[in-house]
């Protein structure tokens, strides 16, 4: 028995809650089951050595109790899990139609995207590493906004658009397709942007509202239910992350 960090309420708590959920790692699997887990830095100057091979992803353990983790936490889960890596057999199920703007970035614009589902869904990520103990996590502080965003979880309340806006980019590199960074935090404090990279994919959220950039406001998911996604190659992240992260 103990606290759940969701509901707040005594449960017993489950041993294992994985805090970047499990079916996100799946692309991460080698022909042995081991997961690269490499540095950003490592990522970027192409260093293909694997740093470290878990054949699981991480989780902790006392976190949440069962109904908070499969349930609440659950449900934005099964949600996103198609959007992310297909499966979608139904008549709402997205559009992605992929273009390039007027300065040859490439871009996926995403249709039929459901606000509050899929922004809480990674809402809950961001929560859920701040509140963990796995030493992976721990550049991600959320401090006063871990409650904030706790209670957006438990309530199904996605905010506003311009509340913790998410910017997404597909990275064009077969090595970060099949590697796992551990998530930075901005190097200067008032942007407080916390940064995931995942199977090819980095996500971006942005915590400080006066600091978000014009097109993480405009890329960021909307309540009409449309997302844009970036396409970047190698270069172009190395240059992003210096600027952001000093990596």
């Amino acid at each position: 028995m103990g606290i759940c960090k969701l509901c707040l309420q005594e449960a017993v708590l489950l041993k294992k809650s994985h805090i970047i959920p499990d079916f996100m790692y799946g692309p991460l699997f080698d022909e042995s089951h081991k997961i690269i887990k490499a540095t950003p830095k490592d990522l970027i100057d192409g260093d293909k050595k694997r740093i470290s091979v878990p054949s699981s992803g991480e989780y902790d353990q006392d976190i949440l109790c069962q109904n908070c983790d499969n349930k609440i936490i659950g449900q934005y889960e099964s949600y996103a899990r198609p959007i992310l890596y297909g499966g979608f057999n139904d008549s709402k199920k997205p559009i992605f139609q992929t273009f390039r703007n007027q300065n040859d970035i490439g871009l996926t614009e995403c249709l039929n995207i459901d606000y509050k589902k899929f922004k809480l869904f990674l809402l809950s990520i961001l929560w859920r590493a701040s509140i963990s103990k796995r030493p992976l996590f721990d550049k991600i502080d959320l401090d006063f906004d871990e409650e904030i965003i706790r209670k957006m979880i438990i309530t199904g309340d996605a905010g506003e658009e311009s509340d913790f806006p998410i910017f997404l980019i597909r990275i064009s590199d077969p090595l970060f397709e099949k590697s796992i960074a551990p998530p930075r935090r901005s190097k200067d404090p008032k942007d407080r942007i916390f940064e995931f990279m995942i199977a090819g994919i980095q996500y971006m959220f942005y915590c400080a509202k006066d600091r978000t950039p014009a097109l993480v406001l405009l890329a960021t998911i909307k309540k009409n239910n449309r997302l844009l996604m970036a396409h970047m190659p190698r270069e172009l992240i190395l240059d992003q992350r210096k600027k952001a992260f000093g990596v």
